[in-house]
This record gives structure tokens, C-alpha cells and sequence, in this order.
């Protein structure tokens, strides 16, 4: 199966909430931006475009570590994305969004790891569809930041890794889907 046919048969998928993935208005994106890598913006681009291939008229928000360079790279990319602080999250805020994906960068040690995994604790708790998109697991060195990971994925409505391994480590940690990757 072509990776173009994977995807659309993911973001097809009914998964934990009942609304497919196709018919979400506003989705948040999670991950390392902020930090604005060459790596982090072409990230960026393939979830946006991937996840526009099935729904051209999703509006996007995103999670940043330092606003200012998201803001950079929303001009320099042509998004127009509402930028949220990831460490200063007012949940309160965010009612409108239908879904969180991370999509940036290996679910890894990193101090800002706990954020994301309130904000996918958050967003399983009422509802709302959590994907972890094209990621990698690891490197994993610091006991809390396993349990936060192991948090995350189990918080995770579905997920397709980046690599083989990736994935038989989220299956490890507790992600109860099924075990895509690419």
C-alpha cells in the first residue's frame, strides 16, 4: 500500500470519538515547535498537508516553546495559525478544537514532555481525538519522562509511528491501538 493510501485510510478511520477524522473543523498540533529546526517545519508542513488531503477546510492551532519563532515560521510557511503557548496552556480556551495530534519530532526526553502530556490526558478525558502522528519513541533515559510517555500513548486515540521499532516501543509503553508505522 502506498504511504498516501495509508494515511487517507487513517484520518478515514472512526476511531475512539465517534466524528472521523475527515469531518474535524479545528485541530491542535503538539510536538518541539518553537525550537524551529529545519526538521520541525517539514514536520509541520506533511501533518498540515496530510491531514488537509482529507479535510481541506480543517482550521489548524498550534502548541509552541517559544511563540516568537512559531510566529516566524507562520509567516515564512503561509499559515495562519493561532499560536498557543505550550507552558502556559489555558484549557478553558481551547473548547473549540476537535482533536490533538503531535506531530513533531520522537517522543523523547525533553523538560517540556509534561505539557503535552497533560494536553493529551486533557483532551482524552472530554472527548476529543488524540493522534500521534508519524512519530518516533525514545531516546527514553529519565524514568519520569517514560511514565509521561507511557501517558501520552495510552491517552492516544490512534497513532502510526515512523519506524518499525518506534512502534513496538509504544506497544511497550502502553499504546493499545493498532501498531502502524511507516
Amino acid at each position: 500500500m502506498k504511504f498516501s493510501g495509508l494515511i487517507n485510510t487513517f484520518f478515514s478511520l472512526k476511531l475512539k470519538s465517534k466524528q472521523p477524522i475527515f469531518k474535524l473543523k479545528h485541530i491542535l498540533i503538539t510536538g518541539w515547535y518553537g525550537t524551529e529546526t529545519i526538521g520541525d517545519k517539514a514536520i509541520l508542513k506533511e501533518v498540515v498537508y496530510s491531514l488537509r488531503e482529507s479535510n481541506p477546510n480543517v482550521k489548524f492551532s498550534i502548541t509552541s516553546i517559544i511563540p516568537g519563532l512559531s510566529n516566524l515560521t507562520n509567516k515564512e510557511l503561509g499559515l495562519d495559525f493561532e499560536i498557543y503557548e505550550l507552558n502556559k496552556i489555558n484549557f478553558s480556551k481551547l473548547n473549540h478544537i476537535d482533536a490533538v495530534v503531535f506531530g513533531g519530532g520522537p517522543l523523547m526526553d525533553s523538560s517540556q514532555l509534561k505539557y503535552i502530556e497533560v494536553l493529551f490526558r486533557w483532551a482524552n478525558s472530554i472527548g476529543k481525538k488524540t493522534i500521534i502522528f508519524g512519530c518516533g519513541v525514545g531516546p527514553i533515559k529519565k524514568k519520569i519522562n517514560n511514565k509521561l510517555i507511557s501517558s501520552i500513548l495510552r491517552n492516544s486515540s490512534s497513532a502510526f509511528f515512523r519506524d518499525e521499532n518506534s512502534a513496538k516501543l509504544a506497544g511497550e509503553l502502553g499504546f493499545n491501538g493498532e501498531l502502524l508505522w511507516s
